[in-house]
């Protein structure tokens, strides 16, 4: 089996003795595997993390920019093409999509991490609290940029035989990332993907819509 050569983010990482995540931290890294272990506090258990060979991040789950630093190649390509053609140049169709802002994924991983008992066995849906197709993800951008954004719509085949395996060959992607955008793209082009209301189920308040975040 390929060893991943990318970082695996551990959250919770600081926890006391037994932990999950710190024995997961030791068998990642017995195994030579980078860690990125992320911890609220730069204390004696930060510390005791880099001895063991992982990168510390000092931050809170909650807070999007501590979130965005742990993953910094967050939404990084779909910005890139924005921001260098003034076009959102993706395959997802006429697709409907309800994105979910990563501030509120992490509001809910608070909540169930605050309580995991009730959680148990569970698995949610999460998703923003509005469909929206490109073409209306282009007008957002346009009008918080100034300029004007234009959705390209491309051809699903020609994506995944160029664009994708260009990022696994020269950026250094995992297959298995490729093949997961490809069938998200896939699913998109498809037709509408459904609202979940987990979000505020879950936190007690909405997610943000798209032009929030």
């Amino acid at each position: 089996m390929a060893q991943t050569t990318k970082p695996i983010l551990v959250t919770g990482a600081g926890g006391g003795v037994g932990s999950v995540s710190g024995i997961i931290v030791d068998l990642l890294r017995k195994q030579n595997i980078s860690v990125r272990a992320l911890v609220r506090r730069d204390d004696h258990r930060a510390q005791a993390l880099r001895e063991r060979g992982a990168e510390v991040i000092i931050g809170d789950l909650t807070q999007l920019p501590d979130v965005h630093r742990a993953n910094p190649h967050l939404y990084h390509w779909a910005k890139s093409a924005v921001a260098e053609h003034d076009e959102l140049r993706i395959p997802f169709g006429s697709g409907r999509i309800p994105p979910i802002a990563a501030y509120d994924v992490a509001r809910v991983a608070a909540v169930i991490l605050t309580n995991p008992a009730a959680h148990i066995g569970k698995s949610y849906d999460l998703t923003g609290p509005k469909a929206v197709n490109m073409d209306e993800v282009a007008n957002i951008y346009s009008a918080v940029l100034g300029r004007k954004i234009r959705y390209v719509p491309l051809d699903w085949n020609e994506w995944k035989d160029t664009t994708l395996k260009e990022h696994v060959l020269k950026d250094g992607w995992e297959q298995h990332t490729a093949d997961h955008l490809a069938n998200l793209a896939q699913l998109i082009q498809k037709g509408t993907v459904e609202v979940s209301p987990n979000v505020e189920l879950l936190t007690g308040s909405p997610g943000m819509d798209y032009e929030q975040w």
